[in-house]
């Protein structure tokens, strides 16, 4: 929580975040929305085909959603 508050307070015009655990996703995602930033676009990756397992790259931009 603290890092994606600095990486926030740099004001980044893009943020790309990287995840493969889709509860902590939804949780820093909450964290980013809070200091100003919205989801833009999503990619699920399949790294390990027929497991349950799937990357995501999520693309954050700051401002409310257009």
């Amino acid at each position: 929580e603290d890092l994606i508050r600095m990486i926030c307070a740099a004001r980044p015009r893009k943020v790309v975040y990287v995840s493969c655990n889709p509860a902590t996703l939804v949780r820093d995602l909450a964290i980013f929305q809070t200091q100003g930033y919205h989801t833009g676009e999503i990619f699920p990756f399949d790294m390990f085909p027929q497991t349950h397992h799937v990357e995501s790259l999520v693309a954050l931009e700051p401002g409310p959603p257009g």
